[in-house]
């Protein structure tokens, strides 16, 4: 009986070698107009999210299996002056963010060594604009930070604040790779 033909053998890859795609969201806003005014822990670090996040302002995100890093920036109205730029606490949780106890353990995300906070610097004369908003410099997380959860909360520690104009109708929105 006559031997099957051969193929030729590829090498194995290693699986470090193996990338997953990635998926580059576009922006989704993370926490509605008018809620970079209103604090989750009057202008505290926030320790207790599933009782101080609680605003109609703010939505948890589900997180791609694939994504690395989340970016965040500011949408607010031309002819705002900035006097306080908002500082916002990231929480990772697992679970459906609409049951009755959407998260059980939710972890503050750090930023960069030591840091749990993250400013959203917004700066008219150098933020990019479309003629009617104007859209801040992203800050970023990497989602390794994230723990692996699946959901992202974000809540207010430092309100925006303005010295000229009203961030009233201002968002958060993020980006996720």
């Amino acid at each position: 009986m006559p031997l099957a033909s051969t193929f030729p053998l590829r090498p194995m890859i290693p699986a470090s070698d193996v990338q997953s795609p990635k998926l580059q969201t576009k922006w989704t806003t993370a926490i509605f107009a008018g809620g970079l005014i209103l604090t989750d822990n009057a202008d505290s670090l926030i320790v207790n999210p599933k009782a101080s996040i609680t605003g109609a302002t703010r939505r948890a995100i589900s997180l791609p299996p694939s994504a690395t890093t989340v970016f965040l920036r500011m949408k607010y109205d031309v002819g705002v002056t900035v006097s306080v730029n908002p500082v916002v606490n990231l929480f990772a949780f697992d679970g459906d963010p609409n049951n009755a106890d959407p998260v059980g353990f939710m972890a503050l995300s750090p930023n960069g060594p030591g840091g749990t906070s993250i400013t959203i610097e917004a700066n008219p004369d150098l933020d990019a604009t479309d003629g009617t908003h104007h859209y801040g410099a992203y800050a970023s997380t990497r989602v390794s930070a994230l723990f692996g959860h699946s959901h992202l909360l974000i809540g207010v520690q430092t309100a925006a604040a303005a010295s000229v104009g009203s961030f009233a109708s201002a968002s958060l929105e993020i980006k996720i790779y």
